[in-house]
């Protein structure tokens, strides 16, 4: 939901307010009707877990948020499901949870516990977070004073009532839109905030201290100042620079990025704002800064690519482990990706010979095996930073067996059929990390790809 509402404040913030020097207490955020969004949309594979009057856990498949149902919240045994969905909140971050069945209702309080991580704390502070549920009117209804957030275990938790679609997200956000950029292209920064209507107390549902969520909007345009890259002011050219107003900047990236890294940009906020966790104030300013980070992107990156095929029981007369392989480059120069320096091994039969019952098997090294590559294409897709690379293979056979019946001595070959090489193509991200791919049919054949970035 961030990248969206980031999208619709640019403009707004490019040609927004000029620089004020209003009195911080004279400051008003407008008060907006409450936000009415679609309901995300499934995203990964839910988990499902049967929990009964004795209670329970359920953690979702990603770690990110777990339930925990005291003695008698539920009256019967009943399969809990958190399945994770698009998120639709206003400054949402991350994904949300459809948490199902829809609508059960609790004995006693479950709580939900988010773990974030430091993506969903960059641009924002953890004290500022919210735990949201959206209605059936789409509207969501957030808690921003009594969840209780822990920076020691990085959760932020709440006492829920009833299984909804629930999301974290943050009262205050600094963007950077585009949040990673290459060689002299440029970000837009903004901050925006949705506007706390207060402590309603507690709602129909049982929830307390839960509010409509208005639409984010930009912060006004004298509460930012002093923006800097790294600490510097405005930047330099080493780091990237800064300029525009203070309430809408644009970051322009260094011409030259010889490896990948991040740089951070900071604000300072005149804006009085409180920070709650369990009901309690725990941080109250006038002035603060808030920070996030933009990641560099070199435009000339070289890729180590190592392929291993292995295939399980090629003879189908005993358990055989096939492998086979090779290694290549991918060179990505401002857009142009080449694909060369091929290397092959032999292919490989661990143990070459074995039997079942009367019958013997023995493989034969046709000296090209499975993985034989000879060509590769790439093609660099820069609004999602990927190369696509196709591979083309020369002479790959099937592996070549020959059979003997001891009982007869009636011997037999098989194998050797002309068939495509694996693997037909891969992705490789453009980022400074080891990556690693594959595929496999779920049991006998597998096909693994380390890729190493070329420093």
């Amino acid at each position: 939901m961030r990248r969206a509402v980031v999208l619709m404040f640019i403009a707004f913030l490019l040609n927004g307010c000029k620089k004020s020097h209003s009195d911080p207490a004279t400051i008003t955020i407008p008060d907006l009707p409450p936000a009415v969004t679609a309901v995300g949309t499934p995203i990964a594979s839910p988990v499902t877990k049967t929990i009964g009057p004795g209670g329970g856990t359920v953690l979702s498949a990603d770690g990110r948020i777990e339930l925990s149902l005291p003695v008698n919240a539920l009256a019967a045994n009943t399969d809990i499901t958190i399945q994770p969905v698009t998120n639709t909140a206003p400054n949402g971050s991350g994904v949300s949870y459809h948490l199902m069945p829809d609508g059960t209702k609790f004995n006693v309080p479950v709580t939900l516990t988010f773990h974030y991580s430091a993506a969903d704390v960059n641009g924002t502070l953890p004290v500022l977070f919210y735990i949201a549920f959206q209605d059936s009117s789409g509207i969501w209804q957030a808690d921003f004073k009594n969840r209780k957030v822990d920076t020691a275990a990085k959760t932020a938790s709440l006492s829920i009532r009833h299984f909804s679609f629930w999301s974290l997200g943050s009262q205050l956000y600094m963007f950077a839109s585009p949040p990673q950029v290459s060689e002299n292209e440029q970000s837009n920064l903004g901050i925006v905030i949705v506007n706390d209507e207060g402590d309603p107390g507690v709602n129909s549902t049982g929830e307390f201290g839960l509010s409509s969520l208005p639409a984010v909007t930009p912060v006004p345009g004298s509460v930012a100042s002093n923006w800097a890259i790294n600490g510097i002011r405005n930047g330099n050219s080493q780091v990237g620079t800064l300029s525009g107003s203070e309430s809408a900047e644009t970051y322009t990236a260094p011409g030259t990025i010889s490896q990948e890294h991040m740089v951070q940009a900071s604000a300072t906020l005149t804006y009085p704002m409180k920070g709650w966790s369990n009901g309690k104030a725990v941080m109250q300013t006038n002035k603060f800064i808030l920070f996030t980070d933009i990641n560099l992107l070199p435009r000339k990156m070289s890729f180590k690519v190592d392929v291993l095929l292995q295939i399980i029981n090629t003879s189908e007369v005993y358990n055989d482990l096939y492998s086979d392989g090779a290694s290549f480059q991918v060179d990505l120069d401002h857009g142009k990706v080449t694909v060369g320096h091929f290397s092959n091994e032999q292919p490989n039969v661990t143990p070459p010979t074995g039997s079942y019952g009367l019958i013997q098997a023995t493989w034969t090294n046709d000296g090209t095996g499975l993985v034989n590559i000879t060509q590769g294409l790439g093609v660099f897709e820069p609004t999602t930073d990927t190369i696509a690379v196709y591979l083309a293979h020369t002479g790959t056979v099937t592996p070549i067996w020959k059979t003997k019946d001891i009982s007869t001595g009636i011997t037999s070959t098989y194998g050797g059929e002309a068939v495509p090489g694996y693997p037909s193509g891969l992705f490789i991200i453009a980022r400074d990390s080891v990556q690693e791919g594959g595929y496999s049919n779920g049991g006998t054949l597998s096909a693994t790809w380390t890729i190493t970035p070329i420093h």
